[in-house]
């Protein structure tokens, strides 16, 4: 398809744009999602980092979070239908961040995970085929908590995170739609986990939404991925190849083994026995030669003639015979 391509081609026009350029106009970023971008303050965290790590360009971050909002476009929360997507389409965002899927999951919208990825990847396509050819950055939301007593939550999502889309389908199907396209990808998910561990209840306001310092670590995790588009250095490298290779990536071996196949067992050790000792002392080096030989040549012929009569008859008996 040619999406891949038109995605390459726009990651690879912005990193190509002259620094003076952005020094002059700066670069916007459209943050789209749901209440953990509206409502939390991540996009604000986000232009502060941007603005201390490059105080040579401007920046303008801006905000088109909507609560409630989900990818699936199969219900009436859904992003495409709000005004805020209007917005950011018009934007002109040199940079799109895209954290949906939280509301997705919720009990009464999940469909399946194919439901969500069909409907996400053309929720991100509009972004990928503007004129300006944008940058479109792939986050996967933070996880779902064990809740307490929040009857907004339970009612919303259930009391079982274990079994939620959000800590089962979401992160791996982001990651799978980043490495089919192309696009820079963020795991919030498996931060929040590698960060915070057995502490993360305290980075939380109930057990779907951060608190402020919760999202200033999330701001600083997108920030991190951000740094390289910024400063021109990005290069994908998740993507996928347009046509076969000419040649398979690997060399088959040139004849098959024989072995036993990697999940067998591998056999006791044999045990060795102790070698004899030498004739010689190990010190001295042998004076026989290397070739074997016989001790002195073989005889060419018998030592002793055969019997054969004599060439003169024997003398006659003295007396006759009785």
């Amino acid at each position: 398809s040619r999406a891949p391509r038109r995605r390459l081609l726009a990651v690879l026009a912005l990193c190509a744009r002259p620094r003076s350029n952005l020094r002059v106009t700066g670069l916007t970023i459209a943050c789209v999602g749901d209440s953990i971008t509206e409502t939390r303050g991540y996009p604000e965290h986000l232009q502060t980092l941007l603005e201390d790590e490059f105080p040579e360009k401007s920046f303008d971050v801006e905000n088109f979070g909507k609560s409630g909002a989900t990818a699936q476009d199969n219900n009436d929360l859904s992003y495409v239908r709000r005004n805020e997507y209007d917005d950011a389409v018009k934007s002109e965002a040199d940079i799109f961040v895209v954290q949906l899927g939280t509301n997705d999951a919720k009990k009464v919208l999940w469909v399946d995970e194919r439901s969500f990825r069909v409907s996400y990847v053309k929720l991100v396509q509009t972004f990928v085929d503007l004129a300006n050819s944008p940058v479109v950055v792939v986050c996967a939301p933070p996880p779902f908590i064990e809740p307490e007593d929040d009857e907004d939550v339970l009612d919303d999502w259930g009391n079982a995170p274990a079994e939620s889309p959000i800590n089962t389908v979401l992160a791996g199907s982001l990651s799978n739609i980043s490495d089919a396209h192309g696009f820079p990808f963020v795991n919030n998910f498996q931060f929040f986990f590698s960060e915070f561990g057995d502490e993360m209840s305290s980075y939380y306001v109930d057990a779907i939404h951060p608190n402020t310092e919760g999202t200033r670590r999330m701001a600083e995790n997108i920030f991190e991925t951000l740094k390289p588009i910024v400063l021109g250095t990005y290069m994908p490298t998740r993507h996928p190849t347009r046509a076969p290779s000419r040649a398979p990536t690997y060399s088959p071996s040139a004849r098959p083994t024989s072995g036993p196949p990697s999940y067998a067992p591998s056999a006791g050790p044999t045990p060795v026995p102790s070698p004899q000792p030498s004739v010689m002392p190990a010190g001295q080096p042998s004076r026989a030669p290397t070739t074997p030989r016989p001790s002195r040549p073989p005889t060419p012929g018998p030592t002793a003639a055969p019997d054969r009569p004599t060439h003169r008859p024997s003398p006659a008996p003295t007396s006759p015979p009785p």
